[in-house]
């Protein structure tokens, strides 16, 4: 019952992040293509640019979108800090040994920049031309491709009170199997 009432009761507020987050950067793609494609036509013949893929070009246009994706990385990026400070300092008041208290800051910090996206600001600026070019693009396709994977990590797989769900539910689903067989081998036995 709880449950649909919170699904229910925050409707109308789904909708509305729904809408901030997915309208808004929905508007500045929308913008930013509008713009590239205006800023493209004309550029060189047509063969050129199909071989080129000059949507992958690099322009002053990008800012479109790249500004936006900048300011909310900053905004994370101070959230995150503002996080470890406040952590840092309660584990200081706490009575433990220090090391301890630095492993779970870091361990805090490490399950928090995935989910905030601070590895963005990692692959922001590439490299232009060569070998060092070629690494980034390799750590920027491991980086972001690996974000969801390490968020579902930290706050699905490894969180205790999930693994403690899905044990009693194993546990449930082997005392049903097990009633079950009882059950079958009793009407075969008769």
């Amino acid at each position: 019952m709880l449950v649909v009432e919170t699904f229910s009761g925050d409707n109308l507020r789904f909708n509305m992040y729904a809408a901030i987050g997915w309208g808004g950067p929905a508007i500045f793609v929308i913008l930013w293509a509008i713009a590239k494609g205006i800023t493209l036509s004309g550029q060189g013949k047509a063969d050129t640019l199909e071989i080129e893929c000059s949507w992958m070009r690099e322009s002053v246009v990008d800012w479109i979108f790249q500004g936006p994706v900048c300011a909310v990385l900053i905004i994370n990026l101070v959230f995150l800090i503002r996080i470890m400070w406040v952590l840092i300092t309660k584990l200081r008041s706490a009575n433990t040994v220090e090391t301890r208290q630095y492993r779970k800051a870091s361990k805090a910090l490490l399950v928090l920049i995935p989910l905030l996206g601070i590895t963005y600001l990692v692959v922001l600026a590439a490299p232009a031309e060569g070998v060092v070019s070629d690494i980034f693009a390799i750590a920027r396709a491991l980086l972001l491709s690996t974000q969801g994977l390490s968020v579902s990590l930290f706050y699905c797989f490894l969180n205790s009170e999930v693994r403690l769900a899905l044990r009693h539910r194993l546990e449930r689903w082997r005392d049903e199997r097990n009633i079950r067989l009882g059950q079958v081998r009793q009407r075969s036995r008769r």
